[in-house]
C-alpha cells in the first residue's frame, strides 16, 4: 500500500508505469459546505451548552470566514525552496476550533469576544506560520477583509490584530481568556520565573511586548491535546529560554539533547528510549 498527493511544492508527477501496479484509490478533497457543516456542528454544540441563542446565530458566519480564509491561504501562500512549509490542510483548521473550545463558556459573554477569540486562533495557527513581515501583512489583509464581509463587523485592523488568549494571568484558575496588557503581565511572568528558577535551571529573562506573545504561542501551543511547534529563529533569539518556561506554566518537564561530534543514528534512538520510559513507565508529561 502506498499514499501520494498531488503533484506541486516540490512533489513530482508519478510515473503511469508505477501506476499500473496499483488499484488507485482517490481521496478528494472536502468540499466547503461538508467543511461547514462538520466544524459548525461542533462549535454550535458547544455553544448551544451556553443556552444563549445569540451567540449560536453567529456560528455559520465564524465558520464561513474560517473555511473561506482557509481556501484563500492555500491559494495566496503557496510552497516554494524557502517556504516549503506553506503547506494547509484540513488539520489546520481543526486546530482553530479546538483552540476555540478551550476558552470557557461563562467568558464568552458576545459576539465581539467570540469573533476575538476566532480572529486569535486563525492568527495563530495561520499567520505565525508565515516566515516574513509582508505575507504576515497579507494574511491580516485577508482576515479583515473576511471578518468585514461575513460577520458585518465595523473594526480596525489593530482591534483584533495583536489580541492573544493565553491561561497563565489568573493563578488560581488556569483559564484561556484575553490576557492584559504588557505591563499588566510582567509582574505576574516574573512570578512564574521565579517558581521556575526555584525548581530548575535558573534563568535570567528580560520580558517584552514580543517576548511575551511568543511564549504565549507557546503555552498555548503545549496546553492542547496533541500540541507540537517547531520554534526556528536565530541562534541566541531565545527560542529555549520561552521554551523552557512554557513547559514550566503548564507543568511539562524539558528533555534537552545534547548534540556532539560523535551523536549519530544509535545515540539519538537511545535518548528516544529514555523520553518515551520516561511518558510510559513512570507516567512523566516531558
Amino acid at each position: 500500500m502506498a499514499a501520494c498527493g498531488p503533484p506541486g511544492g516540490g512533489k513530482n508527477e508519478v510515473s503511469p508505469r508505477l501506476f499500473r501496479h496499483f488499484c488507485m484509490i482517490w481521496v478528494p478533497s472536502l468540499s466547503k459546505n461538508a467543511m461547514q457543516t462538520i466544524f459548525g456542528s461542533i462549535l454550535k454544540g458547544y455553544f448551544d451548552l451556553k443556552g444563549d441563542p445569540a451567540l449560536s446565530n453567529n456560528v455559520d458566519d465564524i465558520i464561513r470566514t474560517g473555511v473561506d480564509t482557509y481556501g484563500i491561504c492555500q491559494e495566496k501562500f503557496l510552497p516554494t525552496p524557502s517556504k516549503c512549509h506553506y503547506t494547509f490542510n484540513l488539520r489546520d483548521l481543526s486546530k482553530v476550533i479546538q483552540g476555540m473550545l478551550m476558552c470557557p463558556l461563562d467568558d464568552i459573554v458576545d459576539k465581539d469576544y467570540c469573533v476575538k477569540l476566532f480572529a486569535c486562533e486563525m492568527f495563530r495557527v495561520f499567520r505565525d506560520r508565515l516566515i516574513d513581515a509582508s505575507d504576515r501583512k497579507a494574511f491580516s489583509e485577508i482576515m479583515h477583509k473576511e471578518m468585514e464581509a461575513k460577520l458585518s463587523l465595523d473594526w480596525e485592523l489593530s482591534s483584533f490584530e495583536n489580541v492573544i488568549f493565553g491561561d497563565y494571568e489568573d493563578s488560581r484558575n488556569k483559564q484561556y481568556i484575553i490576557l492584559s496588557d504588557t505591563e499588566t503581565l510582567i509582574p505576574r511572568l516574573e512570578e512564574l520565573l521565579m517558581l521556575y528558577n526555584a525548581e530548575q535551571s535558573p534563568m535570567n529573562i528580560v520580558f517584552f511586548e514580543d517576548c511575551i506573545q511568543h511564549l504565549t504561542r507557546i503555552s498555548r501551543t503545549l496546553r492542547q491535546e496533541r500540541g507540537n511547534a517547531l520554534c526556528v529563529g536565530m541562534g541566541g533569539s531565545g527560542r529555549q529560554s520561552m521554551a523552557r518556561l512554557g513547559a514550566g506554566i503548564n507543568d511539562i518537564k524539558t528533555v534537552s539533547i545534547e548534540i556532539t561530534k560523535s551523536y549519530k543514528e544509535r545515540e539519538f534512538h537511545e535518548d528516544i528510549k529514555l523520553i518515551l520510559r520516561k511518558c510510559g513507565i513512570d507516567q512523566e508529561t516531558v
